[in-house]
């Protein structure tokens, strides 16, 4: 894949998706997606589906971004949340493998584990796959990944179960075997588990409060009169 730069400025005011997008080593990552234009947004769709380029998007949590912040207090309405997170739509939101939402990063003597060594185990894993079916796992069909996963009975029921609990789409079961079958290639092991699958479902549905059911109050203290 082709490295380009771009000004990120006029591809916010675009009403297309050019080619012209920062790609570093076959992933594209639009910061601030929020601010882009729904016609950008909306051809993504494709480009996400033909799975050539890993995407990568980063917005805020809200309008202010303090929302559900661990220290700071949001200032936006419930109708501009609203309207902010539903910048996200339906069918973008199915085509995402993973969500993950970020805390402030605070200073920390714990040894955490080193960029070189991550970057290891991830050429590692993506080894494993090229040498095992000759693609990424995520360009794997459903049917090519319910063989490459090796699963045993048990953790096919436990998949099955959950998928019909949540009633994911045949995007997302797809989505989440991809995952699964990943995690277990970090894990240097050939059978997807049932803890790879529980990961998988725990990336691809955050447990972070909607504006629809905020976190509930912590009760207050109260002293003997």
């Amino acid at each position: 894949l082709a490295h380009f730069s771009f000004d990120e400025d006029t591809l916010q005011k675009t009403v297309s998706l050019p080619m012209a997008h920062r790609c570093y080593g076959g992933t594209m990552m639009l910061d601030e997606f929020a601010a882009y234009p729904p016609a950008v947004r909306n051809q993504l769709l494709h480009t996400m589906d033909e799975r050539k380029v890993a995407v990568m998007l980063a917005m805020n949590p809200c309008p202010c971004g303090n929302y559900n912040h661990p220290h700071k207090t949001c200032t936006c309405s419930a109708t501009a949340l609203r309207n902010y997170q539903n910048k996200i739509t339906g069918p973008l939101r199915d085509r995402l493998d993973m969500v993950v939402y970020t805390t402030p990063l605070l200073w920390s003597s714990k040894k955490e584990e080193s960029s070189k060594r991550i970057r290891q185990r991830v050429e590692a894993a993506w080894r494993r796959q090229i040498q095992r079916q000759g693609v990424q796992n995520a360009q794997l069909s459903t049917a090519e990944l319910e063989g490459y996963c090796a699963m045993k009975k048990a953790t096919w029921q436990y998949y099955y179960k959950a998928c019909a609990e949540r009633k994911v789409s045949i995007r997302g079961q797809q989505s989440l075997l991809a995952v699964a079958r990943t995690l277990a290639d970090l894990a240097e092991t050939n059978v997807v588990g049932k803890s790879h699958i529980t990961a998988a479902f725990a990336l691809r549905y955050s447990d972070r409060p909607s504006i629809d059911k905020p976190p509930r109050a912590k009760p207050k203290a109260t002293t003997a009169s």
